[in-house]
């Protein structure tokens, strides 16, 4: 928080003289007012945190595990949409705290209305790095060089289709603000191919185009 200095004025005072003052013509100005300067604090103090911030974020100490938490639904949320344990917690507590019963406040459905809002997107991939030769039997690495749509991005993972000797790629990430659509952050991200039996490969990028073809062998 940037915190300005305030300047205060006054208007000057008369001393007291103890001489007989000097005449002078009347006039209708008044006194110009000073600048007082004021001591400038080397630290200033920090704003208090506000009432609805500290009961907003309890402590992940006073959150304990629910059957929903490490339920199969809650795992496939937290793989494939980015939420954390604490996010279920969080969003059951405060279903707890409207007053719903227990079995409601485990409610996939409940928990659902809850929850943040994790704005699913892909990443614009640029360019595909991979080894040009590869052993059977080995997972193939690869580097994506993409962009991303805003700071707030955060990448999940890498979807990989194989059809044959077509590798197709797609990388998927969340935002949770939904003004972020425009591809701005250059990203640079790593991921794996499955291992493949011997053979001629390409990874395919449709978006790319004629330029959206990166071939690599696997040998045997």
């Amino acid at each position: 928080m940037v915190m300005g200095w305030l300047i205060l004025s006054r208007e000057t005072q008369p001393e007291e003289v103890t001489s007989p003052p000097i005449l002078t013509q009347a006039t209708n100005t008044a006194p110009a007012p000073i600048s007082v300067p004021v001591a400038r604090l080397d630290t200033p103090p920090e704003p208090e945190p506000k009432i609805s911030e500290i009961e907003d974020a309890p402590a992940m100490n006073d959150l304990t595990p629910t059957p929903f938490s490490t339920s199969i639904v809650a795992q496939k949320w937290m793989e494939e949409e980015g939420y954390t344990m604490e996010e279920l917690l969080l969003a059951q507590q405060k279903a707890r705290e409207s007053g719903l019963s227990e079995d409601l406040v485990n409610d996939a459905g409940v928990v659902r209305r809850h929850l943040p809002t994790h704005y699913m997107g892909p990443v614009q991939i640029d360019e595909v790095i991979l080894p040009a030769t590869t052993k059977a039997g080995a997972s193939i690495p690869f580097t994506v060089r993409g962009r991303t749509p805003g700071e707030g991005f955060e990448f999940l993972r890498f979807n990989t289709t194989v059809q044959g000797s077509v590798i197709r790629i797609n990388g998927l990430g969340f935002t949770r603000d939904p003004t972020e659509g425009v591809m701005t952050e250059t990203t640079e991200l790593q991921g794996e191919i499955p291992p493949l039996p011997p053979g001629e490969y390409k990874v395919f990028i449709a978006e790319l185009g004629p330029n959206g073809t990166f071939p690599f062998t696997v040998e045997e």
